[in-house]
């Protein structure tokens, strides 16, 4: 599905951001306008004409918030951060590293402005672990401290745990589950403010989670789902590996070996040597989208060479621990997933846990990694999956229509 540039890479994030237009988090006019005015395969354009929109918004934020007008306000704020966040994904390399803090600082800033007049909780979380804390928001549809389902929200390489909001909280709160988004090692604050890269043993990052909202008393704990997007369709498997009081696995979309990708993108030989991929890396680290992709992913992983980054995807693989997985687990595919081809079918035939494989459709406009271009479409099968694990009904006689409107009309508490 192409909206607006040639480059696979821009108009990939150009349909990303616009594909939180469902929660408010964007709108198609500001997205389009903005798109025009950037330079096709000009990181620096990309940067500069985001954070412009971004910081107007803010203007006009602030000046509604001055007025009293709270819910245009609010609105302002959350597209803001999401517009901060969309100008920094070019921005994951050491040369840029003081601009991606800033902006990111600026995401961050606008979220928290828009959170403080949300009509539902959004609780800010610091999370123990292995001495320092994994931020994060425990978000519920109110304060009443009713027992409900919980959804573990991880995302991917450069998302951050603000993100989540724009494309998952509402649904899951709409439906009557409350939500933990959190940054691990690799992703958002941990990675960006404190230098922590991406590790493959998610199953502690998780065990953390779980340990802390163990001890909330709101949360019905054999009722927890771990929801992984993007990257984290890798890493939320990998937890469920290990961390048995899972009880249901979203992966969207599913993924099993990063080096498979490897081996497609540069061999097409999946019994290739090392040698051939490290000649085939430099050689294509020359190509400037392919080269700053692979860029990114070093500053993410802490690696120094792509050599060095292709011998750390090498921890990354569930080929002999997948059958490990035994709670219900819901494999998401696309048809056009172009950053994970085929992943998610060879998860699926991996796992020996009670499963089920959801594609998602280019003729029904969700055909994009993730279900971008149509969230409204992947929420919903995604969230009629879960809530028949769960036993529907009963969830939603727990959730009064009231409740729902107050997420879907966005009304201030």
């Amino acid at each position: 599905m192409r909206l607006y540039f040639h480059s696979p890479s821009f108009d990939s994030q150009l349909l990303r951001v616009a594909s939180y237009i469902y929660f408010g988090a964007s709108d198609l006019g500001e997205c389009l306008s903005t798109a025009a005015r950037i330079h096709e395969n000009d990181y620096d354009s990309w940067q500069m004409e985001w954070s412009k929109l971004a910081e107007r918004l803010m203007s006009e934020g602030i000046e509604s918030e001055r007025k009293g007008h709270l819910i245009s306000a609010r609105d302002c704020f959350l597209k803001a951060s999401n517009y901060y966040r969309t100008s920094l994904y070019f921005d994951y390399r050491p040369e840029k590293k003081e601009r991606l803090k800033e902006g990111y600082d600026l995401h961050v800033q606008a979220f928290n402005k828009a959170s403080s007049y949300f009509a539902h909780t959004a609780e800010p979380l610091k999370i123990p672990f292995e001495g320092f804390y994994l931020p994060g928001i425990f978000y519920s549809i109110d304060k009443s401290k009713e027992v409900r389902p919980l959804i573990i929200c991880t995302g991917g390489y450069d998302s951050t745990h603000q993100e989540a909001y724009f494309s998952f909280v509402p649904a899951a709160l709409q439906r009557g589950y409350n939500v933990i988004s959190f940054d691990g090692p690799g992703q958002g604050e941990l990675l960006i403010k404190k230098g922590l890269p991406m590790r493959p043993d998610w199953e502690t990052v998780i065990r953390a989670v779980i340990d802390f909202a163990s001890k909330r008393a709101d949360l019905e704990l054999s009722k927890i789902a771990l929801y992984g997007s993007s990257w984290g369709g890798f890493l939320a498997p990998r937890a469920a590996c290990f961390e048995k009081r899972i009880a249901c696995l979203i992966a969207n979309p599913g993924q099993y070996d990063a080096m498979d990708n490897v081996r497609r993108a540069l061999s097409q030989d999946n019994e290739g040597s090392c040698p051939e991929w490290e000649e085939f890396m430099q050689a294509a680290m020359k190509d400037k989208h392919f080269g700053n992709k692979i860029q990114t992913k070093m500053f993410i992983h802490g690696v120094e060479t792509p050599n060095k980054l292709l011998q750390e995807w090498q921890n990354y693989t569930l080929k002999t621990i997948a059958e490990n997985i035994t709670c219900k687990t819901l494999v998401c595919d696309s048809e056009n997933e172009n950053l994970a081809p085929d992943q998610a079918k060879n998860l699926f035939d991996l796992l020996t846990c009670p499963k089920e494989y959801l594609l998602f459709k280019s003729s029904e406009g969700a055909g994009e990694h993730s279900g971008f271009g149509n969230l409204s479409l992947a929420l919903h099968r995604i969230f009629d999956w879960l809530d028949t694990q769960y036993n529907k009904a009963q969830i939603m006689d727990e959730l009064d229509c009231e409740k729902q409107e107050i997420i879907s009309l966005g009304y201030i508490k």
